[in-house]
């Protein structure tokens, strides 16, 4: 039998850490991150055939599905609406520890629920920097 990881909530902050983290719902599903590193040309004239170096990092982008309820859809707007640059996201998992990276939501989607209390919601999130992983 395949062991199914237990989630919990996804919470975002306006500030650099996520100590302070707001929950908003609670994570169905995560994709992502998908960094990856860029090559850098460094090739001369004296360079017999083309010569790379290692660039930076692009952190990627996450990709989330959570269940909200209808009151936290607000925070969710202000937060794509909010102009403070550093935001930090949090996913906690009861079993596998926490996430947490730097960025801003760059794309969300909600759909009316059955519960007219509770909407789904797919979300991305352009990571900044490096993102954290830490075993609980």
């Amino acid at each position: 039998m395949a062991s199914r990881m237990k989630q919990t909530v996804v919470g975002i902050s306006t500030s650099s850490t996520a100590s302070s983290a707001d929950s908003v719902g609670t994570l169905l599903s995560v994709g992502g991150p998908d960094a990856s590193v860029e090559d850098v040309d460094v090739t001369t004239f004296d360079s017999v055939a083309r010569e790379h170096m290692q660039g930076f990092i692009e952190g990627g982008e996450i990709k989330f599905t959570m269940a909200l309820t209808k009151a936290k859809q607000t925070t969710i707007i202000a937060l794509v609406e909010s102009t403070v640059t550093t935001k930090s996201i949090y996913i906690g998992f009861e079993t596998d520890g926490n996430f947490v990276c730097q960025g801003y939501l760059n794309a969300y989607g909600i759909e009316s629920g059955a519960d007219k209390d509770m909407v789904k919601g797919s979300f991305g999130w352009k990571v900044s920097g490096l993102p954290v992983f830490s075993t609980a």
